[in-house]
């Protein structure tokens, strides 16, 4: 047992590993879909976190520059306005 990883069976590969660890094959336009979906949510995230409330960080997530925004409230600006001057 010794040098064994935690949670492996003897014997398989490190690319086998077990089937239920294995992330389903997205192909195509969902993939992206997905992808797009996720960076979405982080940007929303992130303006939320500056300060600005979630439906209007959800309206405008795709359309601003996070970075001008926290740049604008670092110095002072509240979040909203900041928002309204980025856009």
């Amino acid at each position: 047992m010794a040098g064994r990883m935690p949670g492996r069976r003897p014997g398989l590969g490190r690319r086998q590993g077990f089937a239920g660890w294995r992330t389903p094959v997205i192909a195509g336009r969902e993939a992206i879909d997905i992808e797009s979906k996720l960076v979405h949510e982080w940007r929303v995230t992130r303006l939320t976190g500056l300060g600005i409330p979630w439906p209007v960080a959800e309206a405008d997530a795709d359309r601003v520059d996070r970075h001008q925004i926290a740049r604008l409230v670092r110095r002072g600006c509240p979040p909203m306005l900041a928002l309204r001057i980025v856009v």
